[in-house]
């Protein structure tokens, strides 16, 4: 799951940016060197340490100041700055990272395309976190790292519809993610036919079978929404991934928490592992944007709409 969503959500921008030239020169070369059995990995570079969901905030954007700067230079733009939580940035190779114009403001964010072995680019950290352990939350540091002015992606100043659109088309594997971790694994059942309280197993109680059924019908709720908004993310809408993302990840975590509840003594014990999908789940939360900020997009995208109906309602 992390292989392939870490490193399809660097590549993204370079297959959103509608340019055939990018995914023949940038990215075809990335799958060929997969396929001669020498991985190469893409990083999603936006995250920085003084700012992370707040800059998606229109006020947040507008009072935040950059912390990855490009300085235009011969034949392109020197990067300067820091960024973290990066997935997988402690082993890529190339990475899309995101900065905005020297002397101007957030809305010149624009994407670059780096080389993580170019002279100035360091991993300076990788963090201890409390789950999905399997891909590095790297920081990294830019110290006046070239790019060449072809390795713009997207086109100046567009950064963030490229972000935007990225997310966009991201949220709902995310999503998909909240399905396939907290699936009811066997332990819980068996757990409610083997122990047993007052001389019958415990499946025979009523409040068991209730829980066991409402993890059931979450799970089967969470895929279906899943299934629904993916046939339309061809043309994906923030309103639509969104909701998808934040509705399925926060249930996600509630069929684990009903599961360790179920499983009493034995839900934090390593070997059952429910303790590795709880604090795996978690993070589903927070990355692809918070939860919470995943709720003012809905709100944003649909804005519009319910403007125009309070004006016809004399509201």
């Amino acid at each position: 799951m992390l292989l392939l969503s870490a490193h399809h959500l660097g590549a993204m921008p370079l297959i959103l940016s509608g340019r055939a030239g990018n995914i023949l020169r940038h990215l075809a070369p990335v799958y060929r060197s997969c396929e001669r059995g020498e991985p190469h990995l893409i990083a999603f570079a936006i995250t920085e340490p003084a700012a992370g969901s707040d800059v998606e905030d229109g006020h947040g954007a507008e009072v935040y100041r950059p912390g990855v700067v490009a300085t235009p230079t011969d034949g392109g733009y020197l990067l300067n700055g820091r960024k973290c939580f990066i997935s997988g940035g402690d082993l890529a190779k190339t990475a899309t990272v995101f900065a905005a114009l020297q002397g101007e403001g957030m809305d010149s964010w624009t994407c670059f395309y780096v080389d993580c072995g170019a002279p100035g680019y360091k991993v300076a950290r990788t963090e201890l976190k409390m789950g999905m352990r399997a891909s590095g939350a790297a920081e990294i540091e830019l110290t006046n790292v070239f790019v060449p002015s072809d390795r713009v992606i997207g086109g100046l100043r567009n950064g963030w519809a490229m972000n935007r659109a990225t997310l966009n088309a991201s949220r709902i594997p995310v999503a998909a993610q909240g399905v396939g971790l907290p699936r009811p694994r066997p332990r819980p059942q068996w757990v409610s036919r083997r122990y047993k309280v007052g001389g019958k197993a415990l499946i025979h109680y009523q409040d068991v079978q209730l829980h066991l059924a409402t993890m059931v019908a979450e799970t089967r709720a969470m895929r279906s929404l899943v299934w629904q908004e993916a046939k339309a993310a061809w043309q994906p809408r923030q309103l639509h991934a969104s909701l998808c993302k934040f509705h399925v990840t926060d249930r996600a975590q509630r069929v684990c928490e009903m599961a360790m509840d179920l499983l009493a003594d034995h839900g934090g014990k390593h070997e059952d592992q429910l303790d590795k999908i709880f604090r795996d789940v978690r993070l589903t939360l927070i990355f692809e944007g918070t939860n919470q900020i995943n709720r003012l997009s809905l709100i944003e995208d649909w804005q519009a709409q319910l403007l125009e109906f309070n004006h016809g309602v004399g509201v």
